[in-house]
């Protein structure tokens, strides 16, 4: 088993997952699938199951709850667990803004499913 990374160990400039678990403090129990982050060129590394993707600047989303989720649902892994945590530490707001404002949106409403199946709280029908 691959062990967890500590906060001193996530890149400097993560994305998706590893941007949610910096920016909203939520540590995941196990090691993330893949750890994504920003860096010159596009670029895949595997280290004893340690999965890495370097992003190049173009692709980075802007700085908020939802489009990291956008981007770990995307181009990474779904982590389960750490979604789980993570929503528990978020709450509702950031989601049912996103389905709100994407009611018709793939990834809002994936992750409204998720929301919903994984802490067993309803969202609200997009107005």
């Amino acid at each position: 088993m691959t062990p967890l990374p500590d906060r001193t160990s996530w890149p400097d400039d993560p994305l998706g997952a590893a941007w949610l678990a910096v920016n909203c403090r939520v540590e995941p129990l196990q090691a993330l699938p893949v750890i994504s982050r920003i860096g010159g060129r596009r670029a895949t590394h595997d280290d004893h199951g340690l999965h890495t993707e370097t992003h190049v600047e173009a692709t980075r989303p802007p700085a908020s709850i939802a489009r990291h989720l956008q981007f770990h649902l995307r181009h990474e892994v779904p982590h389960l667990e750490f979604l789980a945590r993570l929503f528990d530490v978020i709450g509702p707001q950031p989601i049912q803004a996103w389905i709100d404002t994407e009611p018709t949106g793939a990834y809002a409403r994936r992750c409204a499913f998720l929301y919903e199946w994984l802490t067993g709280r309803m969202l609200q029908p997009p107005a």
